[in-house]
């Protein structure tokens, strides 16, 4: 089966083999800072190129003009938790955890689909989930701005190519970066808000009960909001940790931990030279 590895602090360790759940970071405040911006600006450019061909007051040179601002009208707020294909890889190990110690959790790709599928009543109240591989090119603009899928569209239902818009640029728009960050080969859980802003006035909508899934941390005096979203220990294949010390220690820890909550992952001292 396809691998698929979480890097992370002893905290989010922590939370999904105690608490059987794992924190999705609201997508602003990742390490990357055109996260989330990267997708809309390639957006908007295409928007702009497709409005300049287009014939003169044709409804498509309307269409891709308004698209410019309906897509900053509808932009969602989406909590991620990220992973990738890299297995004990010093880019990560730099990246995430704290200076003594850091963890790389396994798991089979399907499981974390299937585990996204059936997140909890309220999680799904409030938010669509989604698992996506992160592209690393806005090729997948071409696909939903397709002249001939939206002239289908637009003959059966104007509403309908609205809505297909809305779903399909709120994921496009999460699961694409710079090609800048390709090395990382991320895989992606996604939450994207069901309510965000209301058209007429422009401004954030109030979701009455998404206030209780959203917490708080500390980031350097910087509130991060996240929620979390169920993923079952017995999911876990591998624990590897990474230290800069010969410290017994992290092991014992985990092995406690594994048999504290008769879990069933392996547990493996990474092979990295990375040293902090």
């Amino acid at each position: 089966m396809e691998k698929v590895y979480h890097y992370t602090g002893s905290l989010g360790l922590l939370g999904i083999i105690k608490n059987e759940h794992i924190r999705c970071t609201n997508i602003n405040y990742l390490n990357d800072r055109t996260e989330h911006t990267y997708a809309i600006d390639e957006f908007r450019k295409e928007c702009l190129h497709r409005e300049n061909l287009a014939l003169d007051g044709t409804p498509f040179q309307k269409l891709y003009r308004q698209l410019n601002n309906f897509c900053l009208q509808n932009v969602k707020d989406c909590y991620v938790a990220c992973f990738t294909y890299c297995y004990d890889e010093n880019i990560f190990w730099k990246s995430y955890g704290s200076s003594s110690a850091r963890y790389s959790i396994e798991f089979d790709k399907v499981d974390i689909e299937r585990a996204t599928h059936v997140a909890n009543k309220e999680i799904i109240k409030h938010f669509v989930p989604r698992t996506f591989n992160v592209s690393y090119s806005p090729d997948e603009l071409q696909k939903i701005l397709n002249i001939e899928k939206l002239s289908h569209e637009m003959k059966t239902s104007v509403e309908k190519m609205v809505t297909n818009i809305i779903n399909e640029t709120c994921f496009f728009f999460s699961s694409t970066k710079n090609k800048e960050w390709n090395n990382e080969k991320e895989f992606r859980i996604i939450l994207s808000e069901r309510k965000s802003v209301d058209r007429n006035t422009e401004e954030y909508v109030y979701d009455k009960g998404k206030e209780n899934l959203i917490n708080f941390f500390d980031r350097d005096g910087v509130l991060v909001p996240y929620t979390t979203i169920p993923i079952k220990r017995n999911l876990i294949k591998r624990i590897t940790y990474q230290t800069d010390r010969n410290d017994d220690r992290v092991e014992q820890s985990l092995r406690l931990l594994k048999r504290l909550y008769n879990a069933s992952f392996e547990i493996e001292r990474s092979k990295s030279s990375f040293c902090r």
